[in-house]
């Protein structure tokens, strides 16, 4: 969906989501974890995990601005759209009709009660207004309601974090506390949705990085099989996208040279950097090529490393060399 028509249909323009107006989201850290350990999702392969994580921050952005029925309702349909399917794809629909994927882990749940404003409480605390509340005057609920089976999505996580809390209806979801979450601007957001080599798994990985990024300023250092463990996603998938956040500038990788020889367990891992929205542009970070060394070059660019592999190396051999009197037999 173009931004054009995603700004219509929102009744926003995205430049001007930093008004204040806007509310920002932020996701529960644990929610690459919980949706890599689904099997039927994990089944459906990369595009469906991706998915399942950007329909969620979308319910969850819908739901925080109450905008599910502004100039038009946010059926599944439409939100299928604007994440660069067909409104027609069922292939989808077992991660997010009532009772999927997204209502089983715990993230969402459907409802037909959606909110229609919020505001700030004396306590600082969010509240929202929802159509249900209108149902004793029935002019003003006949002027909202235009379908009664419109169905929406309960951001549960934003609202009670963990399954002890929602039983005990505590108020320690994201909307209220931001402990060990990461936000991801929403302009990055239609960003992402409207380029066609980007999309859902693109926003998935940046998001996954973004994550990172929060808690470490110097950067996330992340090897190929982290990548594949912690996103699950496939090496040759993982390149063409990496490579596509490159090109637009969303991303900064500091690559480690390609070394001829060298051990396993002396390979570093590339360190990511995310880059802030307003600096995107494709094309803008032109590709740079990898460096390929042989081990003996990388022993002279390197040599504090190799000097401490080498101590490390002595200090074993050493340790296995034991006394005959320090023996306990």
């Amino acid at each position: 969906m173009e931004r054009k028509e995603l700004e219509m249909i929102l009744d926003l323009k995205v430049h001007l989501i930093n008004d204040g107006k806007i509310g920002s989201v932020f996701l529960p850290n644990e929610i690459f974890k919980d949706l890599i350990s689904c099997k039927k999702l994990f089944q459906g392969g990369t595009s469906h995990i991706a998915f399942a994580y950007s329909y969620i921050y979308f319910s969850y952005w819908l739901y925080r601005n109450c905008k599910y029925d502004v100039n038009t309702k946010f059926t599944q349909s439409i939100i299928k759209e604007v994440l660069g399917y067909s409104s027609t794809n069922k292939t989808l629909n077992y991660i997010i009709k009532k009772g999927g994927i997204t209502d089983e882990l715990g993230y969402t749940e459907t409802t037909t009660d959606y909110p229609t404003f919020w505001e700030i409480e004396e306590d600082g605390f969010i509240m929202f207004h929802t159509i249900n509340e209108f149902k004793n005057d029935n002019k003003e609920f006949k002027s909202i309601i235009r379908n009664r089976n419109f169905k929406v999505k309960f951001p549960v996580k934003a609202f009670h974090r963990t399954l002890e809390s929602l039983s005990e209806k505590e108020l320690d979801g994201t909307f209220y506390d931001v402990t060990y979450s990461h936000q991801v601007p929403f302009e990055v957001f239609i960003y992402c949705m409207e380029q066609a080599d980007i999309g859902v798994i693109g926003f998935y990985i940046y998001s996954y990085l973004k994550s990172l990024n929060d808690r470490f300023s110097e950067g996330a250092c992340v090897s190929l099989p982290r990548f594949n463990k912690e996103l699950g996603i496939r090496t040759s998938s993982l390149d063409t996208y990496l490579e596509s956040l490159k090109i637009h500038n969303m991303i900064v990788c500091h690559e480690q040279p390609y070394v001829f020889g060298i051990p396993d367990h002396l390979r570093k891992p590339n360190t990511y950097e995310v880059n802030k929205v307003h600096v995107f542009e494709k094309g803008s970070s032109p590709g740079k090529k990898r460096r390929v060394l042989h081990i003996s070059t990388d022993k002279i660019l390197r040599s504090e490393l190799y000097a401490e592999e080498s101590v490390k190396t002595t200090g074993v051999r050493k340790g296995l060399e034991v006394s005959e009197s320090e023996l306990p037999f």
